[in-house]
């Protein structure tokens, strides 16, 4: 028997109160949702926040860096100014030939090194060889030879 309430039946309460439950989940899961997102938005607030007050202190930091650098580079360029009005752009160039010069000169030299080295090495092999093979043989060129070399060797250091 079904039992009505005015015009409003039993089942129609029931699909109401469905209903009404229905949309209390939704609304539940919605809330969910915007705490949810209203979170990312206090997490961004606060990552913002953190960069403007980043940027506030790296501005900071940097007056004071200017300030300081500015201070010191002041002096440095007076300085500058002065060591520089001193040298003419023909003392700079005579002295950039100079350095090239120099440069040459030990590039020549370290070669000569190098030459002389392999072939001291050379020597050196072909001697062991030659004793090796010849133990009770004189070697009054080769001596002689090796004190040209000792000479040489002496003039180039």
């Amino acid at each position: 028997m079904e039992c009505k309430i005015g015009k409003i039946s039993h089942d129609e309460i029931k699909l109401v109160i469905k209903i009404t439950e229905d949309s209390i989940n939704k609304i539940t899961e919605s809330t969910e949702k915007f705490r949810f997102e209203l979170k990312e938005y206090e997490a961004e607030l606060s990552y913002l926040d953190s960069v403007l007050r980043y940027r506030s202190s790296l501005t900071c930091r940097t007056e004071i860096c200017e300030q300081i650098i500015m201070d010191e580079f002041q002096d440095i360029s007076e300085y500058s100014k002065n060591v520089l009005s001193r040298l003419s752009v023909d003392d700079i160039s005579i002295r950039i030939n100079y350095i090239e010069q120099q440069k040459n000169l030990i590039n020549h030299k370290l070669t000569q090194y190098q030459k002389l080295n392999a072939a001291l090495i050379t020597d050196i092999k072909l001697l062991k060889e030659i004793d090796m093979l010849h133990s009770d043989i004189e070697l009054p060129k080769m001596v002689s030879n090796y004190r040209k070399i000792r000479n040489f060797l002496q003039r180039l250091i």
